[in-house]
């Protein structure tokens, strides 16, 4: 028997303990225990895909970036970096991009859906959100800031820099 009154939704949220990062629930569960020194990114707090950066050298900038679940394991090892795609507004305050990931794989990069399907191949030198724009479009990705102009997305191959019309080209109904 279904009883839809016990749904109960569960939610991730980062947390820090003794120094370290790790991904509690909704009920205060522990799901990752605490064992990451950069905080772990949730970038949709309904979905059990964390993005943990580690090997961080501050002198030369390099890290390593993998995505696991709430079992621990890793996803998207197809790629060699999955990064949340991030934003800010106007007060410098981050929020990240809740259904699309920032992939690299053999130097490129595209994007994938929060369930790990490809949207965009990885053929660009760098792919990136409009700064400063909330995203409003039901993917997820940034609009400009009249909601009748289409979504963009920059995206960078060989020295050129071009926006491109996200909804018309990848959204799917």
């Amino acid at each position: 028997k279904n009883d839809i009154n016990n749904f109960t939704e569960i939610s991730y949220f980062t947390a820090y303990n003794n120094g370290k990062w790790g991904v509690i629930n909704s009920n205060g569960d522990s799901i990752i225990e605490p064992a990451y020194d950069e905080m772990i990114v949730i970038p949709n707090s309904k979905k059990d895909v964390f993005l943990c950066m580690y090997d961080v050298n501050y002198s030369d900038g390099t890290y390593k970036t993998k995505a696991i679940n709430s079992k621990n394991e890793q996803l998207f090892t197809s790629y060699t970096s999955v990064e949340p795609l991030s934003n800010y507004n106007s007060n410098k305050e981050t929020w990240y991009e809740t259904t699309a990931l920032k992939v690299q794989k053999d130097g490129k990069y595209g994007l994938i859906n929060i369930d790990g399907n490809e949207i965009l191949s990885c053929m660009y030198d760098k792919v990136d959100t409009i700064k400063g724009i909330k995203p409003v479009d039901k993917c997820g990705i940034p609009w400009m800031a009249d909601s009748s102009e289409p979504a963009f997305l920059f995206l960078y191959r060989k020295g050129a820099v071009a926006p491109v019309d996200y909804l018309s080209t990848f959204a799917t109904p």
